[in-house]
């Protein structure tokens, strides 16, 4: 596959030009909203990748710029809003976040898009929750081609938070961000799914068929690396898992390092 310069508008030529437009999806029931960016095509049978993009908690970085980026590259992007978030439909759940992911791969190989796309060169590209949203969709069937996690959030609190200290994270009391079929849902599917939830315990049911890159950042102080990843990479490569890991002096939503983290994402999904 063919990947063009990140950094620079598409080189002329092309048949059908970038465009984007919003998509409407139906998860159990419940209408989630999207919008995929098409790139730059040059001729009338191209087929190219996609990546489906998985923001984090509650959402209000999306990471666009890496969308465009992509987009720029060559892939479509199609990033999209959990139910009860951003104008989605239905409740707010960590449960429904993953079935969420479900949903929208599903759709985009079923071929609904409409566009050309190479339903074989899915990418997965997960921020924060969105890390988790994609470890969990993979650990209950999810298949895709290629994974990227970028400070995934390991949010089991009896193994890395205090309670009282996630409450603030997960409230709708002190703000609007979350339509919430009760308050105390997210508390309790913690409880229920610790467990099984916890990363280093989804190791054994991820897919070992496909490669993992993950980047975390050394000033990253919402999902430090040495207790939200380290243990689940280490047991990764213990199983041998192909799986990159990846550090830069950075915080969790990368702002210093938005140049250097578009040219990253992009050669993990080209080269791996």
């Amino acid at each position: 596959m063919v990947f063009f310069d990140p950094h620079t508008d598409p080189k002329p030529g092309f048949i059908k030009e970038p465009t984007g437009s919003g998509i409407i999806m139906d998860s159990h029931g419940d209408r989630i909203f999207g919008r995929y960016l098409s790139p730059a095509l040059y001729s009338e049978d191209e087929r190219r990748p996609v990546v489906i993009m998985c923001h984090g908690m509650p959402g209000q970085e999306q990471n666009i710029d890496l969308a465009q980026a992509l987009r720029r590259a060559g892939c479509f992007v199609i990033y999209f809003w959990y139910r009860g978030v951003w104008g989605s439909h239905g409740h707010y759940s960590f449960s429904h976040q993953i079935e969420d992911v479900h949903t929208v791969v599903d759709y985009v190989r079923s071929g609904k898009t409409g566009l050309p796309i190479d339903t074989d060169e899915i990418y997965l590209f997960g921020h924060s929750m969105g890390g988790f949203a994609s470890l969990n969709a993979l650990a209950t069937g999810l298949k895709v081609k290629k994974v990227f996690l970028l400070a995934p959030c390991n949010i089991c609190y009896r193994q890395l938070f205090e309670k009282d200290k996630l409450a603030g994270l997960t409230t709708t009391k002190d703000n609007g961000y979350y339509n919430l079929e009760r308050y105390t849902i997210l508390e309790d599917e913690l409880d229920e799914h610790e467990n099984d939830w916890f990363f280093p315990n989804l190791v054994e049911r991820l897919p070992r068929d496909i490669p993992y890159t993950i980047l975390c950042g050394m000033q990253d102080t919402v999902c430090p690396a040495d207790t939200h990843v380290m243990p689940m990479l280490e047991k990764m490569q213990t199983l041998g898992f192909d799986v990159q890991y990846m550090e830069h002096d950075d915080g969790h939503s990368f702002h210093a390092s938005r140049l250097w983290l578009a040219s990253t994402v992009l050669k993990a999904f080209q080269d791996r």
